[in-house]
């Protein structure tokens, strides 16, 4: 891949603007924003007067054809995280039920005999 200065020393009256040039803005882009603007404006300057457009069609596609590409890995990528997130709920609601639990012994534990027989007889009314 082409530095950005060799991209911009490149760039003459007679070149043939191709994909591949394009997709080279488009990369010195995503790294240094900014940089595309400036190569447009020196190809308009040598008389590139479509360039602008025809850069905008080059990354769209780029990005129309990466975005198809990325749609299953997402779909994958949710449904592990779906799986992960269910399994953490799980765990989470096993151990609250343990907790309120514990908690329950642990008052029980505080209590009387007194009270304990009362709770006793309480249950056995119900």
């Amino acid at each position: 891949m082409a530095s950005r200065q060799e991209l911009l020393q490149s760039i003459h009256p007679d070149m043939k603007l191709t994909k591949d040039f394009f997709l080279s803005v488009y990369a010195d882009e995503i790294t240094y924003p900014g940089s595309s603007e400036e190569v447009i404006q020196k190809l308009e300057m040598a008389g590139c007067s479509n360039a602008r457009k025809y850069y905008a069609q080059v990354v769209e596609e780029y990005q129309r054809k990466r975005d198809k590409e990325l749609k299953p890995v997402a779909k994958f990528v949710q449904a592990k995280w779906d799986k992960e997130w269910e399994k953490l709920v799980k765990e989470y609601k096993g151990g609250e039920e343990l907790r309120m639990r514990e908690k329950r012994i642990q008052d029980l534990l505080q209590k009387s005999d007194r009270e304990l027989l009362n709770l006793l007889r309480v249950q056995s009314l119900i």
